[in-house]
């Protein structure tokens, strides 16, 4: 029996991180040492030239088939908040990243049906998210990003040696050997979310894992952008926000004309994306039609979660905010996506005898400012016309004052890094 613990975060710009408790691992024994550099000041970074991300056409493939996973779990992951003004964050590429260091030991009935599951075929996802890790994080100066991995493995426990060698070269996991029941190991770990993820995620774990825990595996994501044009600090205004609930919250409006990328709806629905840096990332905003159901229209229109189609001047009106999700509720959301086999024992020896998933636990934060989105998960940055498209003559006033849908997104594949829906401001 193997135990639960929490994982994952996401926060201003996008954060994330991610983990759970499965079984096994040995390593090191060295000090987890908190000496990350101080992020630079926003006027110090330069736009670069958009270069759009190049995928072979398995990796292309691959990752779209991803990107319908995300739709999928998105929407399974706001089926089981049942609060009717709870948000829900959800990072698909925290929980691909999880699936697929997990992928590499998995006996072929599991990767089977993990590849049956994603759409996708055995060995692409390791290429892929390679790829994406090392790619992603020079994408852009204006936008800090980064993906670190860790196996935390208890005292005495020998995993598969070849698992632990290949996470390490393909993922840059570390891995540590500690006495993973304890208030030390906590810390440790703690600090470790911590430090990867610039201070945003600093109690990751609140309890000690489970003595049963033979290995608690944690990815972080780092995501710091800045908008390509930052919104005026003067023309942030007092406004209300009205939850799903027909509760009137107040909040800081920004206000900005600006550039996006919009496109209408059949149904009335509107896609804006405002991109960051120099537009290697989006963040997308699905706001329905007035007196739409939120998670109804976003069923049916989820494939549109994605940029917007015409680069349209428009007067834009977004609050400021910082909000935090946590979901427990991972294997169930997994279980009802098809994945099951790995939640019993005898489909992950490759990493450990008798090992199976117990747990897994995603936390996230997201925070919108006027500069962009802040420490840890979302970006900024500056994108001329010229790279987004045929531009609509006529100005549009967009106000996103009522629950709406949203992604951050690379801009070429949309592959998506952080996407939910926010009811609430609270």
């Amino acid at each position: 029996m193997i135990k639960r613990r929490r994982f994952l975060n996401f926060i201003s710009a996008v954060f994330l991180l991610m983990g759970f408790s499965c079984l096994s691992s040995c390593s090191s024994e060295d000090p987890v040492i908190d000496n990350s550099e101080d992020i630079k000041d926003q006027e110090e970074i330069v736009a670069t030239a958009y270069e759009p991300l190049s995928l072979s056409p398995a990796q292309a493939k691959t990752s779209k088939a991803m990107e319908e996973f995300a739709s999928k779990y998105l929407l399974t992951a706001i089926e089981t908040e049942k609060n009717v003004d709870g948000n829900v964050i959800v990072s698909p590429i925290g929980l691909d990243m999880i699936l697929t260091m997990l992928s590499n030991g998995m006996d072929e009935s599991a990767i089977n049906e993990l590849c049956r599951v994603l759409g996708v075929n055995e060995g692409d996802l390791n290429s892929l998210y390679t790829l994406l890790k090392q790619k992603f994080a020079v994408a852009d100066n204006q936008v800090e990003f980064s993906l670190a991995n860790s196996l935390w493995v208890n005292n005495g426990v020998n995993i598969n040696e070849s698992f632990s060698n290949l996470l390490k070269d393909s993922f840059d996991a570390e891995t540590y050997c500690r006495a993973l029941a304890t208030d030390k190991t906590k810390t440790e770990i703690n600090q470790w979310c911590s430090l990867k993820t610039n201070g945003m995620i600093p109690n990751f774990l609140e309890s000690n894992l489970d003595p049963n825990t033979f290995l608690f595996i944690v990815n972080a994501l780092y995501f710091n952008g800045k908008w390509s044009k930052p919104f005026d600090k003067a023309n942030t205004k007092d406004a209300t926000f009205t939850s799903l609930s027909g509760k009137p919250q107040q909040v800081k409006m920004m206000n900005s004309t600006t550039n996006v990328y919009y496109s209408e709806l059949n149904d009335g629905g509107e896609i804006i994306s405002i991109p960051y840096g120099n537009g290697s990332f989006l963040l997308n905003i699905y706001l329905p039609a007035e007196g739409e159901d939120l998670q109804n229209s976003l069923s049916k229109n989820i494939q549109f979660l994605s940029k917007g189609a015409f680069n349209t001047k428009c007067e834009l009106s977004i609050p400021k905010f910082t909000l935090a999700y946590k979901n427990e509720k991972i294997l169930e959301v997994i279980g009802k996506l098809g994945l099951k086999s790995i939640m019993s024992e005898g489909h992950l020896d490759n990493i450990y005898e008798k090992a199976r998933i117990d747990y897994i636990q995603q936390s996230t934060a997201l925070a919108l400012s006027e500069e962009g989105a802040v420490a840890a998960a979302v970006t900024g940055g500056g994108v001329l016309s010229s790279n987004i498209g045929e531009e609509e003559p006529q100005i549009k006033k967009i106000v996103i004052d009522r629950p709406f849908a949203f992604s951050i997104t690379e801009k070429e594949y949309d592959i998506t890094l952080l996407s939910g829906i926010i009811k609430s401001m609270e």
